[in-house]
């Protein structure tokens, strides 16, 4: 006994098993994690990519929340819509921000998900500076400025300095510098590199906290207790913070004279707005979706019974598609489950191809078993055919480099086989139940406007060939001027809450979404510390003095240059400067004892030796982020990079990259400018070669599928590779260009277009012409194209570009593939009868 019997003969056994086999899915599926991060969406095997990873997963890329608050109202006097203008007077727009990031700090301070703080320089960046940043500062001084250092230690200089010291020892500005004085009694820490960029963004000189240029916004930094994975963690930490704001707004300017606004973004905050984000975007879409052609079937079947059926097989098979990648996979990027939407309009088409059978024996009198029977045997092989090639289509993007693109092949692919089967068990099963009723008006309708397509067609084929032709040669020269997109932005919600933070952050402060990070490897931290250095002079030689680098080296001494630079300190009048300096102190009426750290690290150095270096413990937190511990044991070190606009617009030079491996071995460059080029190189390369895996698949599958037949294979491909050239063609002759996920819609065309043709040419056996069959099937792959646009043109909901881009093409890609169905093949085959003498398409039909 045939299966399909099986199934017609015990529908409620067969229901019973897929429901337990449903409840069983739903364990593996309800454990599949869903992931948003910048790491899931980088390409494999790509030096720049790795880069860019590693930097990411040790360094924590936007792993620090930056929290902004800005003031909106204009300077001086100030209104506010509803208060008397009489009673205005000027606001303290500084001082309010001052205090609301202040009270932001304190509050998040105590917060679980806040591991620290920073609202500028703190004090134990303060400790730190005169400590072991001004008392070491021969140390850290350039090599260009040794020529002036011992110049400066001869006798007249050191009793000019020390006058100098008395008169600013004598004014206000002294007196506020009395601190630093006393352990850098020579002023050597001005010539430091770096200081300016102490903090990394910046730093109000009155206040010590991150003001921005114009005076008109403040910033803290949060160092969360969660990764950037941890999309619960960051939903707590929102809300924690709209909470701070409102309740610091209130108390700092109670009358919101001062426009305050509150922006956050990083750290977990990215995974918390880009999981709701997207999780809002599936539910909108494959709710959409299935509404849609629920109704669709409705109105085309005229009954509930065949609609009913195919939904059933669809939640089915989409049960058994969750439970199959929470075992496989475990976890999924958001943008490849983005397209699980799209299971929902393919996977109604083999029950509509089925279900149009099945209605027509129902109409003729047939119980619901028999009308299964034939419907099987007639469609059976079209519906597998069809099947298999779209699976097929979707699977060769297992070879892509991008991991949204492997996993979407895999999500679509197990989908269709599990639509597929669950087509001819839960749906059959339902069939089978019995279907009453007569034909709907759509059928109806349907039925006569495609018959008039196709035999319209087949009546003046010299014309439908020749438009073809026009068309197809016309889209060709649009294909040449298809470009390619690499811009990861298209892989991320547009409206995307981060988005005005992260403009905010690079306008007003300079905190870098458009600098590069070289990450330098070494055995130890003396070593790594070397290494950065040698990098860090040789990026400022390539940049010809242009490019601000900021290093932990500029504050931390170690290794072999700490060695040296002590070798010539020694060798320097070090100990003579120190007792003429505490001579000409006493000349000048200063007592030496004021001065007494920075004359013992004058003595220190005069001898060789370090006045003091920080331990690891020493370090305030912003050093502590330019340096990691490494998984092997050793250390890594971050250096970070301002490049002037326009200098190196295509990412570092490859000659500069390779310079940098020289003088630092395994030393990573992250810059998104490299990382942009090298993913539209990637992005070329897996167009070409899905292409071709694609199609070689699909011709695998469709030579098989008429047993080596070429002309049959032949004239199956011929509406898919129309329906392709055209819509690519006009694509690219619009200007638009395929992004990262528009890279899919090739093989998706491949696997999706193919079924109009494989129905159409397989339904031409048993003495049944072409243009009958075509015929025949037309209603079917109209419904099947309705349904199908509307899986994909649910994507146009989505708030990521991709996805609906990718959507929009699939749409017009299936829908250009249905019109070479129905006409060119019809006039194909009437312009071969007529050319052969045969009789009439209209009468062939019949």
């Amino acid at each position: 006994m045939s299966p399909i019997r099986s199934i017609a003969g015990r529908p409620w056994t067969v229901l019973a098993l897929v429901l337990g086999s449903v409840l069983a899915a739903l364990i593996p599926a309800s454990k599949l994690e869903l992931q948003a991060d910048l790491v899931s969406l980088l390409p494999d095997d790509a030096p720049a990519a790795e880069d860019y990873r590693t930097f990411l997963e040790h360094f924590g890329g936007a792993g620090k929340v930056f929290v902004l608050v800005e003031s909106v109202a204009e300077s001086g006097r100030d209104s506010v819509a509803g208060t008397d203008p009489a009673a205005d007077s000027a606001v303290d727009r500084g001082g309010i921000l001052v205090a609301a990031v202040d009270g932001l700090a304190t509050r998040l301070g105590g917060s679980a998900e806040v591991a620290a703080v920073r609202r500028g320089l703190e004090p134990e960046d303060e400790a730190f500076f005169y400590r072991f940043v001004a008392r070491r500062a021969p140390l850290l001084l350039p090599e260009a400025a040794l020529g002036d250092l011992e110049a400066r230690l001869s006798p007249e200089r050191i009793r000019a300095r020390a006058r100098q010291l008395r008169s600013l020892l004598r004014t206000p500005a002294g007196g506020a510098q009395k601190r630093l004085l006393a352990v850098d009694p020579l002023g050597l820490v001005a010539d430091l590199p770096g200081l300016s960029a102490a903090a990394g963004a910046r730093v109000d000189p009155w206040t010590g906290g991150f003001r921005s240029n114009s005076g008109d916004a403040a910033m803290l930094m949060l160092t969360p207790r969660g990764s950037e994975l941890d999309a619960a963690g960051g939903r707590e930490l929102w809300r924690q913070l709209r909470t701070a704001f409102e309740e610091v707004a209130a108390e700092v300017d109670p009358g919101g004279r001062a426009g305050l606004r509150f922006h956050a973004v990083g750290g977990p905050l990215y995974a918390a707005q880009d999981e709701a984000t997207l999780r809002r975007d599936l539910q909108w879409t494959v709710a959409g979706s299935a509404l849609a052609c629920a109704l669709v079937l409705r109105l085309v079947f005229g009954a509930w019974r065949l609609p009913v059926a195919l939904l059933v097989a669809l939640g089915t098979a989409l049960a058994w598609t969750a439970g199959a990648l929470g075992l496989v996979l475990g976890r999924l990027s958001a943008v490849s489950l983005g397209f699980s939407a799209v299971l929902v309009g393919l996977g109604v088409d083999y029950g509509i191809h089925g279900g149009a059978h099945v209605r027509r024996a129902l109409l003729g009198g047939a119980d619901g078993a028999t009308a299964l029977r034939s419907a099987w045997r007639h469609a059976g092989a079209g519906i597998a055919t069809t099947a298999l090639t779209t699976a097929a289509g979707f699977a060769t993007l297992a070879v892509a480099h991008f991991r949204p693109l492997r996993e979407l092949g895999v999500v679509v692919a197990i989908g269709i086989l599990a639509v597929l089967l669950a087509s001819v068990t839960a749906g059959a099963a339902v069939v089978v139940q019995g279907a009453g009723g007569a034909p709907g008006r759509v059928w109806g309708w349907l039925e006569r406007w495609t018959t008039r397509v196709v035999l319209g067609a087949a009546g003046r084929p010299r014309l439908v060939l020749a438009l073809a032709a026009v068309l197809t040669a016309a889209s060709a020269v649009g294909l040449l001027r298809l470009e390619l997109s690499a811009d990861p932005r298209a892989l991320r919600p547009e409206d995307h809450p981060a988005l005005a933070a992260e403009a905010l952050l690079g306008e007003r402060f300079d905190v870098g979404l458009d600098g590069w990070t070289v990450v330098v490897r070494g055995d130890d931290l003396p070593e790594a510390l070397d290494r950065s250095a040698a990098v860090e002079a040789l990026l400022e030689s390539a940049g010809g003095g242009r490019v601000e680098v900021t290093s932990a080296g500029d504050w931390l001494a170690a290794g072999s240059g700490l060695r040296e630079r002590l070798r010539r300190l020694g060798e320097m009048p070090f100990a003579a400067a120190a007792d003429s300096l505490e001579a000409a102190l006493l000349e000048e009426g200063l007592a030496p004892r004021g001065f007494a750290a920075g004359l013992d690290a004058l003595r220190a150095f005069g001898t060789g030796l370090d006045p003091g270096a920080p331990g690891r413990g020493d370090w305030p937190d912003g050093l502590s982020e330019l340096v990691r511990d490494s998984p092997d044991g050793g250390t890594l070190a971050a250096l970070r990079v301002r490049v002037p606009r326009g200098l190196w617009p295509e990412g570092p030079p490859e000659e500069l990259l390779g310079a940098i491996d020289t003088a630092a071995p395994g030393a990573g460059v992250a810059a998104a400018t490299r990382l942009g080029a090298e993913m539209r190189s990637l992005a070329g390369q897996d167009l070409r070669r899905l292409a071709w895996v694609a199609a070689t698949w699909v011709l695998l599958v469709v030579w098989l599928s008429f047993r080596g037949r070429p002309v049959r294979a032949a004239l199956s491909l011929l509406p898919v590779t129309l329906g392709s050239i055209w819509v690519l063609g006009a694509w690219g002759a619009l200007g638009r260009p395929l992004d990262l996920l528009g890279l899919a819609v090739v093989p998706m065309l491949l696997g999706i277009g193919i079924d109009d043709g494989l129905h159409a040419v397989h339904g031409a056996r048993g003495g049944v012409g072409l243009i009958a069959s075509v015929r025949s099937a037309a209603l079917a792959m109209t419904v099947t194209t309705v349904t199908t646009c509307i899986g994909f043109g649910s994507l146009a909901l989505s708030s990521v570009p991709g996805l609906r881009n990718g959507g929009l093409l699939v749409c017009a890609g299936v829908l250009a593939c249905l019109g070479a169905t129905l006409l060119v093949l019809p006039a194909l085959a009437a312009y071969g009868k007529k050319e052969g003498g045969s009789k009439r398409p209209e009468k062939e039909a019949s």
